[in-house]
């Protein structure tokens, strides 16, 4: 689980006192936090991709992996790929030419951002790669904006799968929750190795490329995936073992969404889903009846 960092502090601090502590260190490539992704994992051979996933935090950011200790952050990263964080681009704008008008994978340019509101540590992400950008269409009366990112041989058809509902369900959502706090919801078609559906990263949604089917048939997924927004991203368990919470949650609001976004079937059909999906993992672990718990004893395993 990692190494204590301990700082000594001069005797003559009192209480009440700030301190600024600056850390230098480095990892390496084969720190699982960071996924290199090669053109057989990928599915095609143009430029690699990376994404750093959210399991191994500490192995990329020296950082306590708690879900209580939420932090902001700023964050300037230099590529020769365009580069994507959690965050609000500061510069080049997003929807400015691609790696600020720059030969990809040659020039480096720098790409600063910025996240005000605090997250968890699992929710900083980054990806680099070969990426263009899409905004969506602008919801008249909001603030926030909305965007689509994939590789050049996906974006036509991922802005085209994305384009007509996203900006629709993130209003949608605003009418039964406090407004969206985090100013950009974009989303990241990543390469077909990506081994989730969704995941949601403050401000930039990562999405598997399987839910382009090209007829908009499984974009609800982003429903789920943006109602984190304010349940996880926003409002955070205390610890790990309380994840339910966070899960729990999410899953009653994107319900009612899906009531509001299609009709009351929609939303009966979903829990049908999930109550079959409930009762077959009871079944699961009958003979170890301590993963049937919401808290899991983790003394014990």
């Amino acid at each position: 689980m990692g190494s204590p960092l301990r700082i000594l502090l001069p005797p003559s601090r009192k209480v009440g006192d700030q301190i600024r502590v600056q850390i230098f260190y480095s990892t390496t490539k084969d720190r699982p936090a960071v996924q290199w992704l090669g053109k057989e994992r990928k599915g095609r051979p143009s430029r690699s991709c990376s994404a750093k996933l959210n399991q191994s935090t500490r192995g990329a950011w020296r950082l306590c992996s708690s879900p209580s200790v939420k932090i902001t952050y700023n964050a300037k990263v230099a590529c020769v790929l365009p580069v994507l964080l959690s965050a609000i681009p500061v510069s080049p704008p997003s929807d400015g030419p691609a790696h600020d008008d720059k030969e990809i994978g040659k020039d480096v340019v720098t790409y600063e951002y910025k996240q005000p509101v605090p997250i968890p540590p699992y929710l900083i992400a980054i990806a680099i790669g070969n990426f263009r950008y899409r905004a969506l269409p602008k919801v008249e009366g909001k603030e926030w904006s909305t965007g689509i990112w994939a590789e050049p041989e996906l974006i036509d058809a991922a802005y085209w799968e994305f384009s007509k509902d996203t900006g629709r369900f993130l209003a949608t959502a605003e009418k039964i929750l406090p407004p969206y706090r985090f100013g950009v919801y974009d989303l990241l078609v990543l390469p077909p190795s990506f081994p989730y559906g969704g995941m949601e990263n403050a401000c930039l949604t990562f999405l598997t490329p399987t839910l382009l089917t090209g007829d908009r048939t499984l974009v609800d997924v982003v429903v789920h995936e943006l109602t984190r927004s304010w349940f996880g991203n926003g409002v955070t368990q205390a610890n790990s073992t309380h994840f339910w919470l966070n899960e729990g949650w999410t899953t009653y609001i994107e319900r009612l969404l899906l009531q509001l976004l299609h009709t009351p079937a929609d939303r009966g059909f979903s829990f049908l889903i999930g109550y079959k999906s409930l009762q077959d993992a009871l079944k699961q672990y009958e003979e170890n009846p301590k993963y049937q718990r919401l808290v899991i004893d983790s003394e014990t395993g």
